[in-house]
């Protein structure tokens, strides 16, 4: 429902310097890409933490 455009209208916007992502090998439709069309950013990974039902990803954003 727009939460990947939001997020990187708030990442464009300087808003955000740390990301926590949530990966779970579950299909639920297209959904939005955060990255595309964007500005590079660089990320640097923080901590990852793998449980069972998802691995947690967190990145500092410079």
């Amino acid at each position: 429902m727009g939460g990947g455009a939001t997020i990187a209208s708030a990442i464009d916007a300087g808003l955000v310097d740390a990301l926590t992502l949530r990966l779970a090998p579950v299909v639920l439709g297209s959904g939005t890409p955060l990255f595309t069309g964007a500005a590079p950013r660089t990320l640097v990974q923080r901590s990852v933490i793998s449980t069972s039902p998802a691995t947690h990803l967190t990145y500092d954003i410079l």
